[in-house]
């Protein structure tokens, strides 16, 4: 039987006069110990997001400030992943419900990116929206992250994007085409979206 664990990615934030902490930690189910597990991550790993494969026991993805990572024995060595290396860090991480072999990124900047091979190619999808009415007080990252993404179970095609300082955007095609001129929602901070569909509706 397959060991399972449960991982816990860490960032780095913290208040003024906390100690800093990133890295990402696992802790095997029905252990009750922490280990450290970052050996081939980045010095310093700022994981925001996690992501386990849905068929393959032991793959692992992680964001961090340096793009995603993978790995294939649940987290003992990872590997960074065939994306250009952009400066900005991974947000959030999302598996299409229909097809494990398709993977989104989410950036800083409102930037989506999509594997369709569980991560060893990447593009850039297009998506154009911005948010000019937004403003922000002088000092402060204007950065529009994708914080979370989420999709309709019994219609993966229909793509969402929980975007700091922004809204929600989203795409009815999987992110092939841009999404709507404006988005769903607007003029808020998201942190986070899920999209529930009754089992009835499931195919």
């Amino acid at each position: 039987m397959t060991q399972s664990y449960v991982y816990v990615g860490l960032a780095g934030e913290t208040a003024p006069g906390r100690p800093v902490k990133s890295g990402l930690y696992r802790m095997a189910v029905g252990d009750d110990r922490w280990e450290l597990a970052t050996r081939g991550l980045p010095e310093a790993p700022a994981i925001r997001a996690i992501a386990t494969h849905p068929d393959k026991a032991g793959t692992v993805y992680v964001g961090t400030q340096h793009g995603p990572y993978r790995s294939t024995d649940h987290g003992d060595h990872w590997e960074k992943l065939n994306i250009v290396d952009h400066g900005l860090p991974v947000w959030s991480l999302l598996f299409d419900l229909r097809d494990a072999r398709v993977l989104y990124a989410g950036y800083e900047n409102c930037e989506i990116f999509r594997s369709e091979d569980e991560g060893e190619h990447w593009r850039e999808l297009p998506v154009t929206v911005r948010f000019p009415e937004i403003t922000v007080a002088a000092g402060s990252n204007p950065a529009k992250r994708v914080l979370k993404m989420a999709v309709n179970p019994a219609n993966p095609d229909e793509l969402y994007g929980a975007v700091e300082v922004g809204g929600v955007i989203r795409s009815l095609d999987a992110g092939e085409h841009s999404p709507p001129r404006e988005p769903i929602a607007k003029r808020c901070r998201i942190n986070s979206i899920v999209h529930y569909c009754p089992p009835r509706l499931l195919p």
